[in-house]
C-alpha cells in the first residue's frame, strides 16, 4: 500500500485539521521520519497540482479541497506506479457541489455524511446540501420529521464543523411550498394545506410556520445561503386556495408567495435560491419544464425577487445544445443560474452510471461553454430509497472530474477514483450491470423507436439505460408476472449468474466498497433464479409439464426464498451501517410481502399438483405487454450464444423505470 507522511510544522494551519480527518480512511499521517512518500503542502493560487522527485512531493492548491484533490491524484498515480514530475489542473467552477436526498426514508447517519464529505474533499468538491423536506429538527414543531430519523440541530452543527475543516460549505436545502406531504399529513397542520403536498399560500399561519422552519434550518450552519425549494408544486392554487380566493393566475400566486418567503430570508440576512421549474411549467401549456414553446411573461420575470437565485435542474438530456438553450433562457429572465445535474440513483438499487455519464457530459460541457460558475449534482432516492446511495460515488467522481477538466477521459476518472477510495472504479461499476442487461439500448436505438432525429453532437452509440429490471423482476409477483411478456426473450439468468461470479471476484479486491458489492452480489444471486421464475411457471403450466412444475415447486421456489432472505439480510446490514433505522420499515415490508407471495405461489402449485384444485386461475390469463409503445418495435439480434440453433433470438426493450406500487399488483395498493 502506498503511504504518505508529512511533518506538521510544515503544514499550513488551515490544512492541519483536514489532514487529520482524512487519516480515517486515507493512507496519510504525521511522521518524524519519512515513510513512503513525504509530502509538503502549500495553499497558493492556481488549481490543484503537485511536483514530485525521488520520494518527495510538493502538493498545492488554492483551497483546502483543491489541495486534497491534488493529494488524491498523487495517490492514484502512485498506485499505478507512474508518478509524473509535475501535474496540475485548472478549476472550471467556483461552486462544485452535491445535493443529497435524505427525505425519502433513508437518512444518512452523521458518520456516513462525514465519510461522504471526505470523499468529496478528495474530489475537490466544495459544497454539500442535505435535502431535508422534513428531516430536520424544528423547535416547537414536533411533527416535522416525526419518526423519520430527522437530524437534530446538534448533529447538523457537528457536520457543518466537519465540512468546514475540509473546506466544504454546507447550507440547508428545504421546501417552502410543494413537496411538503410528509409533514402535512399530520392533523397538527390542518388549515395549512392547499393540496395534500402543497402549503397554502397567502395564509398568515403558513408564513409563521415557514419562519420557524427557515430559522431552524439555518441555525446549525455558518453559511448564509439557503435553498428553499419551490419546485414541482403541481396543482398550486387548485385546492383550498381556490376555495378561498377563486381562480387566480398561478404566476401571481407563485410570485406573491415567493416574495413573502424572501421577506423572511431578508429579515434573517440569508441568501435564498429556488428551483426554477415552476416558472417554466406555468408558462407551458403542457406543464412541461422543458417545453420549448413555454413563455414566461416579462412582467412575471421582473417580479421574481432578485435575491432568489434560480437553479436550473436537468437530469435528462444528452444533447449539449439543449442545455445551452436553457442556460440562455434563464439568463433572459435576468438571473445568473446555478446548474444542477443528476446522478441517476432513483427507482433503482444501484447508480445508473451509463446515463449519468451521458447527461453529465452534455450538461457540464454546456456550462463551461456558457461560463456558468456554479454547478451541483443531485442524488435522489425516489421510491423508498431502496438504492445503495453510496453506489453514486463513481458518478460523483465523474461529475467532479468535469470541475477540473474540459473533457473527462476514462483514464483520468479511473486513476482519480483509485486515488480517492483505493478501489477500482471498474469493480464498483459492476453494480451497474444489475440494470444494464441484455436488451438495453444505445441512444440511437432508443430514439429510433420514437422516430426522433438526434443532433450531430450526440454520440448515438452511447449506452442509454432507462430500464430497472433488477427492481421490477425482483418485486414482481411470481404468479401474476406483470412484466413477463415484455421480457420473455431476454436471458436474464445467464447475465446475473455471470455478474454474481464477477462480483465475488471483485469482493476479494475492494476495501471501502466491500459492503456495497456484497449487497449487489446478493441481488444478483436472487435475480439469477427469480428473473425468469414467472415465465418458467407459466410455460410449465401451459404445456401441462407437471415434472417441471414439481421441480419449480420443490426446488426453484425454495431456492428463490432462501436467496431472497439472504438479500434481505445483506440489504438490512448495509442500511443500518450507513443510515438511521427509521425508514427501514418501508423496505422491510416489501421483502415481507415478496416472501409471503413466494410461499403462496408454492402453496398454489402444490394444491394444483396434488389435485386439490383443477386450475390456477392466475396462470390462465394471457400475459399482456405492459406498453403498446413497445409492441413489436425495436428488436435487435442477440450476439452472444443464448439462442436456439438455427434461430436468432430477438431481444425486446425492457420496460422503463417502474416503481414498487406499479410492480407488485394490477390492483390499487394502499
Amino acid at each position: 500500500m502506498v503511504k504518505f507522511t508529512y511533518k506538521t510544522a510544515s503544514v499550513p494551519e488551515e490544512l492541519k485539521k483536514a489532514l487529520k480527518l482524512i487519516e480515517e480512511d486515507f493512507p496519510i499521517g504525521e511522521a518524524h521520519k519519512p515513510l513512503g512518500i513525504e509530502v509538503a503542502f502549500t495553499l497558493s493560487g492556481g488549481g490543484p497540482g503537485f511536483k514530485y522527485n525521488n520520494g518527495k512531493a510538493a502538493v498545492s492548491g488554492s483551497t483546502i479541497c483543491q489541495v486534497l484533490r491534488a493529494l488524491a491524484s498523487l495517490r492514484g498515480f502512485a498506485i499505478q506506479g507512474n508518478i509524473p514530475a509535475e501535474f496540475s489542473e485548472d478549476s472550471q467552477f467556483q461552486t462544485l457541489g452535491l445535493m443529497l436526498d435524505v427525505s425519502r426514508n433513508s437518512v444518512f447517519t452523521v458518520d456516513t455524511v462525514k465519510f461522504l464529505l471526505r470523499r468529496m474533499a478528495l474530489m475537490g468538491m466544495n459544497t454539500l446540501m442535505l435535502y431535508t423536506e422534513d428531516t430536520y429538527e424544528v423547535p416547537g414543531q414536533p411533527f416535522i420529521g416525526y419518526m423519520r430519523g430527522r437530524y437534530t440541530q446538534a448533529e447538523l452543527k457537528k457536520l457543518d464543523d466537519y465540512a468546514d475543516a475540509l473546506g466544504i460549505e454546507m447550507f440547508p436545502c428545504i421546501q417552502a411550498l410543494g413537496h411538503m406531504g410528509q409533514a402535512l399529513r399530520w392533523p397538527a397542520f390542518d388549515g395549512l394545506r392547499d393540496t395534500s403536498d402543497i402549503l397554502l399560500a397567502e395564509e398568515p399561519k403558513t408564513y409563521q410556520l415557514l419562519r420557524q422552519m427557515i430559522e431552524a434550518a439555518c441555525a446549525p450552519y455558518r453559511s448564509k445561503r439557503i435553498h428553499i425549494g419551490m419546485d414541482e408544486a403541481h396543482g398550486l392554487g387548485e385546492g383550498t386556495y381556490r376555495k378561498l380566493h377563486g381562480q387566480v393566475p398561478r404566476f401571481d400566486i407563485m410570485n406573491k408567495h415567493l416574495a413573502k418567503v424572501v421577506e423572511i430570508t431578508d429579515d434573517l440576512g440569508l441568501h435564498p435560491m429556488i428551483w426554477s421549474d415552476m416558472y417554466f411549467r406555468l408558462g407551458s401549456k403542457t406543464n412541461d419544464y422543458y417545453d420549448k414553446e413555454a413563455v414566461i411573461p416579462p412582467d412575471v420575470a421582473k417580479k421574481i425577487p432578485p435575491q432568489a437565485q434560480l437553479i436550473y435542474w436537468d437530469y435528462y438530456h444528452f444533447d449539449e445544445n439543449f442545455y445551452l438553450d436553457w442556460i440562455d433562457r434563464h439568463r433572459a429572465m435576468g438571473c445568473e443560474p446555478i446548474f444542477a445535474g443528476g446522478l441517476w440513483t432513483w427507482t433503482v438499487f444501484w447508480l445508473n452510471f451509463a446515463r449519468t455519464k451521458v447527461c453529465t457530459d452534455a450538461a457540464m460541457s454546456a456550462c463551461k461553454k456558457r461560463g456558468v460558475k456554479e454547478a451541483i449534482t443531485t442524488a435522489w432516492g425516489d421510491d423508498g430509497n431502496e438504492v445503495d446511495m453510496l453506489s453514486m460515488l463513481p458518478g460523483l467522481q465523474y461529475f467532479a472530474e468535469h470541475g477540473y477538466n474540459r473533457i473527462v477521459s476514462d483514464e483520468v476518472l479511473g486513476r482519480n477514483f483509485l486515488g480517492n477510495l483505493g478501489d477500482s472504479i471498474d469493480d464498483w461499476n459492476l453494480g451497474t450491470l444489475l440494470d444494464d442487461t441484455p436488451g438495453t439500448l444505445t441512444i440511437g436505438e432508443y430514439h429510433k423507436m420514437y422516430g426522433v432525429e438526434l443532433a450531430e453532437c450526440v454520440d448515438s452509440d452511447a449506452k442509454w439505460v432507462v430500464s430497472n429490471p433488477s427492481k421490477y423482476l425482483l418485486w414482481e409477483d411470481p404468479l401474476l408476472g406483470l412484466f413477463d411478456e415484455d421480457v420473455k426473450n431476454i436471458p436474464f439468468a445467464e447475465h446475473y449468474k455471470k455478474l454474481s461470479k464477477d462480483l465475488k471476484k471483485a469482493l476479494g479486491r475492494v476495501k471501502l466498497g466491500r459492503p456495497h458489492l456484497e449487497f449487489a452480489k446478493a441481488l444478483a444471486d436472487v435475480m439469477e433464479v427469480k428473473s425468469q421464475l414467472g415465465r418458467d411457471i407459466v410455460r410449465a403450466y401451459k404445456t401441462n409439464d407437471n415434472d417441471a412444475l414439481t421441480y419449480i415447486c420443490e426446488k426453484q421456489l425454495p431456492k428463490t426464498i432462501r436467496k431472497t432472505e439472504a438479500m434481505l439480510v445483506a440489504h438490512r446490514k448495509l442500511w443500518f451501517s450507513v443510515s438511521k433505522p427509521e425508514g427501514w420499515e418501508v423496505i422491510d415490508t416489501r421483502y415481507g410481502a415478496l416472501l409471503a407471495r413466494l410461499r403462496s405461489a408454492k402453496i398454489r402449485l402444490s394444491d394444483y399438483l396434488d389435485g386439490r384444485i383443477s386450475t390456477i386461475s392466475e396462470l390462465e390469463e394471457d400475459r399482456l405487454r405492459w406498453s403498446s409503445v413497445l409492441e413489436g418495435i425495436l428488436v435487435k439480434e442477440l450476439d452472444e450464444g443464448n439462442h436456439q440453433s438455427g434461430k436468432d433470438q430477438k431481444i425486446i426493450l425492457p420496460p422503463v423505470g417502474y416503481r414498487h406500487r406499479q410492480i407488485i399488483s394490477p390492483s390499487i395498493v394502499v
